[in-house]
């Protein structure tokens, strides 16, 4: 098993292009070069990038922890970027930082001067660098730096304090904020208006599926990460949850997004204080995490 996971966030990774070179260097509508642009971790912490290659085309990478390269890539330089140019598939990029996104840039280059963008991006991480085996703590430039969680196993990013609380570069000052669970639906969607957190505006708040996965159950029992909706048995610490990775969490339930199939009125939530889930009416109070990506 290799010791770096690669956190793909989906910027697109492969695009159909419909030309092809010809020997007199056009380009005929003959076909699509279908790039199938992939990036893999390195147990070395780099990233191998590769892609379906051409030998009538060339190609040059262009990568850095700013993503204006992705809009902006011929001056890359402006953004602390790097290039390297005649590059094969497939080519290694090394010592990159753990917990940094980076943003690549695939320049593909026909023979008449034109040429066309595949962009991606990835957080390297090596496995000693995360949480509990799972959590990656998402530094950034500005925003909140460590403020957010990927989790590996579902590729979800977290908050990693409750609405109400603030992320003070260590841990999450303050006290959590209660919502009904039509407040908490707006306050998400109000939260993104205002600006959102970190550089994202498509917080929201999370399936009843989603919020499970955050249940941790430090006995082991019925297992140490439980998302079955059962409760923790045995001997556990309270909040349910891993608590470097959500420091200051309460000790308290949490809405999820999903309704109760069977009464309009209730929807489920997640108790914290021993893991378990239930159906509650939406009139009644719980805290909120709000999660990006997935669905």
């Amino acid at each position: 098993m290799p010791a770096i996971r690669l956190l793909i966030l989906g910027l697109g990774l492969s695009m159909m292009l419909s030309v092809l070179v010809g020997c007199d260097g056009e380009v005929p509508e003959i076909g699509a070069h279908d790039i199938d642009f992939n990036l893999d971790a390195r147990e070395e912490g780099g990233l191998t990038v590769s892609w379906n290659e051409r030998e009538e085309v060339s190609y040059s990478l262009i990568f850095g922890k700013d993503e204006g390269i992705v809009d902006d890539p011929a001056n890359y330089a402006t953004y602390d970027g790097e290039m390297v140019a005649g590059v094969n598939s497939p080519h290694e990029l090394e010592g990159l930082e753990s917990g940094w996104t980076y943003y690549v840039v695939l320049e593909v280059s026909y023979a008449n001067g034109e040429h066309y963008p595949e962009t991606a991006s990835a957080i390297p991480s090596t496995e000693s660098e995360r949480l509990a085996g799972r959590y990656v703590i998402i530094r950034s430039e500005g925003g909140a730096d460590g403020g957010i969680v990927k989790d590996v196993e579902t590729d979800l990013q977290w908050m990693r304090c409750s609405l109400g609380q603030t992320w003070d570069g260590d841990t999450c000052t303050e006290e959590a904020d209660w919502y009904d669970h039509s407040s908490a639906m707006n306050e998400a969607e109000e939260f993104n208006e205002a600006g959102g957190y970190s550089g994202h505006s498509d917080w929201r708040v999370p399936t009843r599926e989603e919020l499970r996965t955050l249940v941790y159950c430090s006995s082991g029992e019925p297992s140490y990460f439980n998302d079955s909706g059962s409760r923790c048995s045995g001997n556990y610490d309270r909040p349910a949850i891993y608590h470097e990775a959500f420091p200051n969490t309460p000790t308290s339930v949490f809405w999820s997004a999903s309704p109760y199939a069977g009464l309009s009125d209730y929807a489920w939530r997640v108790s914290f204080y021993h893991g378990g889930d239930s159906r509650w009416r939406k009139s009644s109070t719980s805290r909120v995490r709000l999660v990006r990506g997935g669905q």
